[in-house]
C-alpha cells in the first residue's frame, strides 16, 4: 500500500488550481490579492505534474470535482497561462519572475495587505528613518500609494532617506514592528533592505506625476547627481525621445487610443512630431483633428494617460521588445515600400 503523502495547505491549494485547469484557476486569483497570488505561483512553478493519487487526495478533501485523467500539467506554462487570464500580460510577467526566484520572507509583508490609507496612518507619527525603512520594503505598486499620503516635507525627507539606506538588523527592524503594531516576518541576523536609489525609482515609476515631479525636485536641490541617478533608473513618458522610430512604432501598436489621444494633447511640440512621425499619414491626421475636438482635458486625466503609456514602454523594454536608441544594436532593417 502506497505511503500516506503530506502536503502542506499552500500544495493542496496549487494541486487543486491545476486540476480545475488555467480558466477556472484564473477566476480564482481575481480574488486573490498579490502575495497570496505570488505564493501560489511558485508551487505551481515548482510543481511539473500532479499524480492521479495526490490530485484524488486533494478533490476528495476539499470535496470538489470528481477525478479525471492522470495527470495534470503544472509548471511555468501553467502558471504563466493562469496569471495572463487573470490580471494581464504585465503583470503575470512580473509574477512569473519572481515566482521563479527563491520564496522568503521580506521585512513588512504583513503589511502589504493593508490599504495605503492604514500604512500612513500607522507610520504617521513615526521618524522620517523608519517611514522610509517601510516604505521601501513595500511592494513598489503599494509604496507608490503610500508616499502621496505623507505631507510634502515628509515625502522629501523620507525620498532623501530611501536613497541613503543599507542593511538593516534584523532586531532593529523587530522592535520597529512591534512599535508600529505590525506582524513582521524575517530571516535571523541580517536582513538586507530592498533600497537605495533604485527602490526611489521603481516606487516613483508607479506613483502619481505630481509626487514624482515634487521628490525629483526636492532631491535635486540637495544633490544633483543623486537625482541623475535616481531619474537615470527611471523610464518616463518624456523618454520616449530616447527609442528609435521603429521602437516608438511597435509601442504606438500597444497602447490604447483613448491614452495616446490624452497623451499626446498634454505633450510637448517634439513629442508631437515624433509621434506623428511614426504613424501613417492617414493615422496621424485623424490623430490631429481629434486633438483639435480636444479642447479641454484635465491635467490628471492627461498625467495618468502618460503614466499608462510610459508603463507600456517600460514592460516592452524589461522583455527585449524594444530598445534605447543609445544602446540599441541594429537587427534588422525596416523594408521601405517603394
Amino acid at each position: 500500500m502506497r505511503e500516506q503523502i503530506e502536503l502542506s495547505g499552500l500544495q493542496k491549494a496549487a494541486v487543486l488550481l491545476m486540476t480545475l485547469g488555467a480558466s477556472t484557476s484564473a477566476e480564482v486569483f481575481k480574488h486573490l490579492d498579490d502575495q497570496q497570488i505570488e505564493m501560489l505561483t511558485s508551487e505551481i512553478v515548482r510543481i511539473r505534474y500532479v499524480d492521479a493519487e495526490i490530485r484524488d487526495m486533494v478533490l476528495a478533501e476539499f470535496a470538489e470535482l470528481t477525478a479525471n485523467g492522470s495527470l495534470e500539467p503544472g509548471g511555468r506554462d501553467f502558471a504563466a497561462q493562469v496569471l495572463e487570464q487573470a490580471l494581464g500580460q504585465e503583470k503575470a510577467s512580473k509574477l512569473i519572475s519572481k515566482a521563479e526566484k527563491p520564496l522568503r520572507a521580506r521585512p513588512f509583508q504583513s503589511l502589504w495587505d493593508a490599504s495605503p490609507e492604514q500604512i500612513a496612518r500607522l507610520l504617521n507619527e513615526e521618524s522620517p528613518q523608519i517611514i522610509a525603512l517601510v516604505i521601501s520594503n513595500l511592494p513598489p505598486e503599494k509604496a507608490a500609494e503610500v508616499l502621496p499620503l505623507m505631507d510634502d516635507m515628509i515625502k522629501k525627507d523620507v525620498a532623501m532617506r530611501i536613497c541613503s539606506l543599507g542593511s538593516v538588523d534584523a532586531d532593529a527592524i523587530a522592535e520597529i514592528e512591534e512599535a508600529i503594531n505590525a506582524r513582521l516576518t524575517s530571516s535571523e541576523g541580517e536582513v538586507q533592505a530592498i533600497s537605495g536609489p533604485a527602490a526611489l525609482a521603481e516606487i516613483l515609476n508607479n506613483t502619481e506625476r505630481s509626487t514624482e515631479e515634487l521628490v525629483l525636485e526636492s532631491i535635486k536641490a540637495k544633490d544633483a547627481l543623486l537625482c541623475e541617478q535616481i531619474r537615470g533608473m527611471m523610464f518616463l513618458y518624456e523618454d520616449i525621445t530616447r527609442l528609435d522610430d521603429r521602437a516608438i512604432q511597435l509601442v504606438l501598436r500597444e497602447v490604447d487610443q483613448e491614452d495616446l489621444r490624452l497623451a499626446v494633447k498634454g505633450s510637448s511640440d517634439e513629442i508631437q512630431s515624433l509621434i506623428f512621425r511614426n504613424m501613417s499619414e492617414r493615422a496621424a491626421e485623424s490623430l490631429k483633428e481629434d486633438l483639435e475636438l480636444l479642447e479641454r482635458a484635465r491635467q490628471s486625466d492627461i498625467d495618468a494617460a502618460q503614466q499608462r503609456i510610459a508603463s507600456t514602454m517600460r514592460r516592452m523594454l524589461a522583455d527585449g521588445q524594444i530598445a534605447l536608441a543609445e544602446s540599441q544594436v541594429e537587427t534588422e532593417e525596416v523594408q521601405a515600400v517603394g
